[in-house]
């Protein structure tokens, strides 16, 4: 005996991968520009928004990030100033701000910059007179370091005197009085230079601090303007993107279909499908699901032989394709199965009965594995015109998975009553 193919058989609809149109924004319609089954090319407009809103928006982002950019020219002139003590500012404006803007901007800085160099100037003056203090309390303790010996000495001597009755008394608590004051004014001297010498060091301490607190001011301000311009910036880009989108263009060259809108001056909200464009150069694919008792005769590269519902097989003929892609995970089919009624092709067994009697090993009722078949054309002749097939048409996919002999097909119902013979049921 011959041998017959070997055919599954799928039922299922032709696909074809579609590009949406939709809006953005919330915006009002103003115009319709195409009409379904109008063919259109890449970039072309089919809708026009209403563009106030969108442009106000847009301008006002503008004008904010403007102001940030501004406002980080004068914290980075601030900034350089830091790094070079006593040069003027060097404030470098950004394009797009007015004359106003700029002189606004620099006469902000200008004033931060003044501001903290009255306060250096102040406590270096503070400084520099505490300074001078400690060296003249400094000079003072010196001298009377110095003289309060020699002081002691008119002191001894006067006693002296006095006991020899060479001396008044008057003399001696004079040299006495003259001692006790310049040994308690070397005491306040140097108290005093211990203070001027403290403040100098709180000065310098509160001079180190202001600039610390100016430097990390403006590193911080810097920061977060940048922060800021950064934010704006991607603002501007979303509100100048919402502004141009304005006006709605093909994504692709193809045909319009399923226009949702009819009449201008209506209200499109985000994410919205306005309409479907079908490419052109887009294959049409057929995605037939395979039961789980057959997918693991079904392979990529396989051959596949379409019938097309709306066009009789025996009279227009079979769309030929190949298997390119079958999922690795099966995944559920809602539709009802009826692979099982169909005939097959050429005397040969239905889909999932590769013989008549072999039993039903299909786990996972309505779940199957998903078979992606490109189709060589697109297209059929028909009374003397060319049909071109069109996505939702209804198919059947006849894959062809091998060839087996008539003589297996026929024992097959024999092989199973033996192999079932002799079991307890």
């Amino acid at each position: 005996m011959g041998d017959v193919d070997r055919i599954m058989i799928h039922p299922n609809d032709v696909s074809q991968p579609d590009s949406l149109v939709q809006a953005v924004s919330t915006a009002n319609l103003q115009q319709i520009l195409v009409a379904d089954g109008d063919h259109v090319v890449t970039g072309q407009p089919v809708l026009r928004l209403d563009a106030v809103s969108a442009l106000a928006a847009r301008d006002k982002q503008a004008a904010d990030l403007a102001a940030s950019r501004l406002a980080v020219a004068g914290l980075i002139a601030l900034r350089d100033q830091m790094a070079s003590p006593g040069h003027p500012l060097h404030f470098r404006p950004p394009i797009g701000v007015t004359l106003a803007q700029i002189e606004q901007e620099f006469a902000s800085v200008s004033a931060r910059s003044s501001e903290q160099e009255v306060k250096l100037a102040s406590l270096t003056q503070q400084m520099a007179e505490k300074r001078v203090e400690a060296v003249e309390d400094a000079g003072t303790v010196d001298k009377l370091k110095a003289e309060l010996p020699m002081l002691a000495d008119v002191r001894n001597m006067y006693a002296k005197l006095y006991a020899q009755r060479l001396a008044t008394k008057i003399d001696l608590l004079s040299s006495a009085q003259r001692f006790s004051d310049a040994a308690h004014d070397l005491a306040i001297q140097i108290a005093h230079r211990g203070e001027a010498v403290a403040e100098l060091a709180s000065l310098t301490k509160q001079y180190a601090a202001q600039q610390a607190d100016y430097v990390r001011g403006v590193l911080q301000d810097l920061s977060e303007a940048q922060r800021t311009l950064g934010e704006d910036e991607a603002s501007y880009r979303a509100a100048a993107h919402e502004a141009n989108e304005t006006v709605l263009r093909a994504p692709v060259t193809g045909t319009v279909q399923q226009l949702a809108v009819h009449s201008s001056h209506g209200v499109v909200t985000p994410g919205e499908k306005l309409m479907v464009i079908v490419p052109d150069d887009q294959h049409l694919v057929v995605e037939a699901m395979i039961a789980n008792r057959d997918i693991g005769f079904v392979q990529v590269g396989q051959r596949v032989q379409v019938k097309v519902a709306a066009f009789k097989f025996t009279r227009y003929g079979l769309v030929p394709g190949r298997v390119v892609s079958v999922s690795r995970d099966a995944v559920d089919d809602t539709t009802k199965d009826t692979q099982d009624d169909m005939p097959g092709r050429a005397g040969t067994p239905a889909a999932g009965m590769q013989s008549g009697s072999e039993p039903d090993l299909d786990g996972g009722e309505g779940s199957g594995y998903v078979a992606r078949i490109a189709l060589d054309h697109a297209t059929l002749p028909v009374e003397g015109r060319t049909a071109r097939l069109q996505s939702g048409m209804a198919v059947t996919a006849e894959i062809l998975t091998g060839r087996r002999r008539i003589i297996s097909y026929l024992l097959s119902p024999l092989n199973r009553s033996i192999q079932d013979a002799g079991r307890e049921r």
